[in-house]
């Protein structure tokens, strides 16, 4: 169910990002909004569910028409650098 929820999600981000954001007016520099998801799944959800951020990468690859494997191998050094980061300190998943 969570993997569900997950690729909905990210499904509904990947399509935000490549064809609403950019047709708006005033948002012409935003970022990422993958990220904050990366960032979730890298800190609070357990390592079988980090294959998630991989599909999102090759996806958003093959949907912005930017050059690939940059957002995959952007969303592994976030995860990398957070599940390091995880180590030194220690998350609590908000109660």
């Amino acid at each position: 169910m969570n993997y569900c929820v997950y690729i909905v999600c990210g499904l509904g981000l990947v399509i935000a990002q490549t064809t609403l954001i950019p047709r708006l007016a005033f948002t012409s520099h935003f970022f990422d909004l993958m990220l904050p998801l990366v960032i979730y799944l890298a800190v609070f959800r357990p390592l079988p569910e980090h294959c998630l951020h991989a599909f999102l990468g090759v996806l958003m690859d093959h949907v912005s028409g930017g050059p690939f494997g940059l957002y995959l191998t952007s969303y592994v050094w976030v995860f990398i650098g957070t599940r390091a980061a995880a180590k030194v300190v220690r998350p609590r998943a908000p109660s």
